[in-house]
Parts: structure tokens; sequence; C-alpha cells
């Protein structure tokens, strides 16, 4: 629709790598807790399915030691990417900071956008403060950022 109204368009596809491999246990507790208000049982419930977890490797019918799981989230449980999100969920706030970027976020993926006019690309400095703020959000986070960034802009004949 922007292209259609003469504007330019830049898209940042955020991609975190490993993001439910990486997920903090006290942070992502931390979210619950402040967050959403889980406490008490409920609280500790999320504790012990998220805590304590291990894994092991079988090849040629021989298994490996169990390894504890520092970290993560079960991506094929149901709430596996509800976790995520919820983990992921303060970068809306970040993004709120600044009117000129826009947001869809789903799961592991977040679409950060910014339309402007031609004679508008001072936008694109709040954009950069803006993806400036998610990089660091990231680090603090325990994840790491992948960035994929698309410039679309029509300009329409007079």
């Amino acid at each position: 629709m922007s292209a259609d109204s003469g504007r330019c368009t830049v898209l940042v596809l955020e991609d975190p790598s490993s993001a439910f491999d990486t997920v903090d246990h006290q942070i992502l507790m931390n979210r619950l807790q402040d967050l959403i208000g889980l406490s008490g049982p409920v609280l500790q419930w999320f504790s012990s399915y998220l805590i304590g977890r291990s894994f092991s490797v079988s090849a040629n019918n021989i298994m490996s030691e169990p390894a504890s799981l520092q970290c993560g989230v079960p991506q094929s449980s149901v709430l596996g990417p509800l976790l995520l999100l919820l983990y992921v969920l303060p970068q809306g706030q970040i993004i709120q900071q600044f009117s000129d970027a826009s947001y869809h976020l789903f799961a592991d993926d977040l679409q950060l956008f910014c339309s402007f006019k031609p004679s508008e690309t001072h936008k694109l400095s709040s954009l950069i403060n803006c993806l400036s703020l998610i990089k660091q959000w990231f680090s603090d986070n325990s994840l790491q950022l992948n960035l994929i960034s698309l410039f679309l802009c029509t300009v329409q004949s007079l």
C-alpha cells in the first residue's frame, strides 16, 4: 500500500539464531512473574517444566551420558512458542518508543518496518536507532540476532 501511494518502505526481518535453544531460564521466569503476574505453585510448575531438563544422543545403538540443558524451551511442545513470545515481548516496548517504526511479531520472527515519503529520509535514523536498541536488547537477553533488510521505494512520475 505504501508503494502504491509513492512512499518508500524499509523492512527489517529479524531472525534470532537458535532462539528456542538459547532462552535464559531465569530471565524467562522473571518475565512470567513480572509481565504476567504468575506466582506460587503456577510459577513453580513453570520452573519445574523448564529447569533441570537434560538430553542425550543415540548413534549406532550407543547412548551418550545425559547432559544438562542450562537454557532453552522445548520446541515441539505447545508451550514452547508461547514461552518464546513472552521472552521476546519486551522488544515491542523498545519499538513503541519510535513513532516512525512499526512491527509484527510471530514466535521467533519479527518484521520491523518504516514507511516514509522520499522527502522524509530522516525517518530512517529513527529506525536505525531502534535497531541499535534491539541489538543491545538481544545481547542482554542471551540471543543472537540475524538481520535481513529490504528497501522498497517507488517514485511516482509527475
